[in-house]
């Protein structure tokens, strides 16, 4: 290879990083608007799991299902998700549940902000706010492993 070859070759490669990049970004405004348009349009009925949720069966508590995957897990897949976005609890909690996670915690919100409090220890989780958290990807290592 040559000089000029390796050039036009690095300015067709930049030419569709910069394409890819834009393509991205279009992408990540449609999840957004997506997911804008869901909190501001709920579903008039809430899922069946989140009723039994925050509604235990008083006669069998112990017959609450549990949900298909860690509470924990679900939590910081929400972070991730939400693309740098600040979710309040109640929304990292819906958000969460619907991924098929389940706690039978008298207050939910609260192990919410206890899940996410101890995600800051190993992942770039950042609390903005009361019961408000964030994940900043920019500060994750580059192979995807926590920091």
């Amino acid at each position: 290879m040559d000089a000029k070859s390796v050039r036009s070759n690095l300015s067709e490669v930049t030419a569709q990083l910069a394409r890819n990049e834009e393509e991205h970004e279009v992408l990540v405004s449609l999840v957004r608007g997506y997911e804008g348009w869901l909190r501001l349009n709920p579903d008039p009925q809430p899922p069946t799991q989140m009723i039994a949720l925050f509604e235990p069966d008083r006669k069998n508590p112990g017959s609450q299902p549990k949900g298909s995957r860690s509470m924990r897990g679900a939590v910081l897949q929400v972070l991730k998700d939400a693309r740098g976005e600040t979710l309040h609890g109640r929304e990292i909690l819906a958000r969460a549940i619907a991924l098929g996670a389940a706690t039978d915690a008298k207050n939910p919100l609260g192990a919410v902000d206890l899940m996410a409090h101890s995600l800051k220890r190993s992942h770039p989780v950042f609390k903005v706010g009361p019961r408000l958290w964030r994940w900043d990807a920019s500060l994750e290592k580059r192979d995807g492993a926590p920091m």
